[in-house]
């Protein structure tokens, strides 16, 4: 962790949740850096709550260097395809799935043969893989169905660290891309592709437009 001296009367908060690494860094509002702090990222096949609790502690480890400084905005960005099914209470109905899990890959292969690889390059701007949350969500309803029946709505890394500041979970059109299951012309997501893991909107956090506020931070 690092600071400049002094504190600052506004700042803005930037937190990057990475695969290697939990990073957040605080700016006054013409870019300068005053302090960034970073620990290790929890495994990625390991439970949500370890996710959450390092990012919130990044953020305040950032915060406690700046001295009095008000904040007056935290933006999260990070991996995209790493998440988790939470129940109805937004608790973890297991481990993270990594994005580097490659158990999907069969599954990857049967959306591919049944829709079209182009056809889904078309809506998504992806092509099927094994880290597409859609391929994972494939192969839970193929495998593990009791979890997905008791999903509320799934969360992605970036999406659980807001949920951690806010309690809201939310996403954006960026993230929501990531997932092979969002139309990005019509920017929505996609009801047949969601179709492919019996899944449907309903079961996938609400999206916002890029920089748009998710929640407020609580205390």
């Amino acid at each position: 962790m690092t600071a400049t001296p002094g504190p600052d009367p506004v700042l803005l908060v930037g937190v990057d949740v990475g695969t290697s690494a939990v990073k957040a860094g605080a700016v006054r509002p013409d870019g300068t850096l005053v302090a960034v702090a970073s620990r290790p990222t929890p495994p990625l096949d390991g439970p949500a709550d370890a996710l959450v609790a390092t990012a919130l502690s990044v953020v305040r480890d950032t915060v406690d260097a700046t001295g009095a400084a008000r904040v007056a905005a935290v933006g999260v960005a990070g991996m995209a395809e790493t998440g988790v099914p939470l129940d109805a209470d937004l608790r973890p109905l297991g481990p993270l799935v990594a994005w580097t899990d490659r158990r999907s890959a069969v599954d990857a292969d049967a959306i591919a043969a049944r829709l079209g690889a182009a056809e889904v390059y078309a809506i998504t701007g992806l092509t099927p893989g094994p880290k597409r949350p859609l391929t994972t969500w494939h192969r839970l309803r193929r495998t593990a169905p009791g979890v997905l029946d008791r999903m509320r709505v799934w969360a992605h890394a970036v999406e659980l660290a807001a949920f951690g500041l806010t309690g809201v979970v939310a996403t954006e059109a960026s993230l929501a891309a990531r997932t092979m299951a969002y139309d990005i012309v019509a920017r929505c997501w996609h009801d047949a592709l969601l179709a492919e893991a019996g899944l449907d909107p309903g079961r996938l956090p609400p999206v916002v437009p890029p920089g748009a506020a998710v929640g407020t931070v609580t205390p």
